[in-house]
This record gives C-alpha cells, sequence and structure tokens, in this order.
C-alpha cells in the first residue's frame, strides 16, 4: 500500500528539513540572545543612542532569522522586543508598553525576520532549481 505524504504547511512547520543544513533554532537563539544582551550592554556603555541600540539589536535578530524557520524566526522577532523595552528602553530588564513606539519596534522586528527567513528559503529554492546532478 502506497504512503500518502502529506506536505508540512510552512507557517506552522517547527522543524527544519531532514536535510537542511542550518543550525540548531535553539542554537541560534540562544546566540542572538547573547548577542542582543552584551549589545545592550555596550551600547549603555557608550551611552549610544536609543534608537541605534534598538537597531542593534533587531539587526542582530534579522541576522539570526536568517538561519531559523518562520515560527523560530518569530521568536527571535519577540526575544529583540523584549530585549529593546527591558534592557535598552527600560533599565535592568524593566518592561513596559508605551503605546505606539513599543508597537512599532515589535512590527518592524517581525517583519524584517519574517523577511530575513524568507529571502534565505526563496534562495535555496532558487539554488536548488539551479543546481544540476552530475552524476
Amino acid at each position: 500500500m502506497a504512503q500518502i505524504r502529506t506536505p508540512e504547511p510552512l507557517w506552522t512547520s517547527l522543524r527544519r528539513a531532514v536535510d537542511d543544513p542550518r543550525p540548531p533554532a535553539a542554537l541560534v537563539l540562544g546566540i542572538a540572545f547573547a548577542a542582543q544582551i552584551g549589545w545592550a550592554g555596550v551600547s549603555g556603555l557608550l551611552s549610544l543612542p536609543s534608537s541605534v541600540a534598538v537597531a542593534g539589536a533587531v539587526v542582530v535578530a534579522v541576522v539570526a532569522s536568517w538561519w531559523l524557520t518562520a515560527p523560530a524566526a518569530l521568536g527571535s522577532a519577540a526575544l529583540a522586543f523584549l530585549v529593546v523595552d527591558g534592557f535598552v528602553l527600560g533599565r535592568l530588564g524593566d518592561l513596559s508598553w508605551d503605546g505606539a513606539p513599543d508597537a512599532l519596534v515589535l512590527v518592524v522586528a517581525i517583519v524584517a525576520c519574517l523577511l530575513a527567513t524568507e529571502a534565505r528559503r526563496e534562495i535555496d529554492a532558487a539554488h536548488a532549481r539551479t543546481t544540476v546532478n552530475k552524476p
């Protein structure tokens, strides 16, 4: 009897494909989180403007999202928002909600992280289409 295989929906698949060369999402998210905390500390020590510190944390999340699936990229955006809200805009991990500015940071982080992971997927798909199998 033939096995019926249904494709996993892209947006709900938490697992990578078996032949996917990307590192595990937990490792990538852990490294990104540590980098964001480090960036928040360095930007505080150097007294950088908060917009530069926020942009740096979002850039770290976007770069990390290159190696993640879409659900994990959403996690990367959420971590970036929590780091920005608690350590850059707030102090000592004090989370707060300030309305429109916080919503803007959250939306920008989500969109940028999803665009990064989708760009990686499209580039990999284009590369797979152009790769010629030689015997």
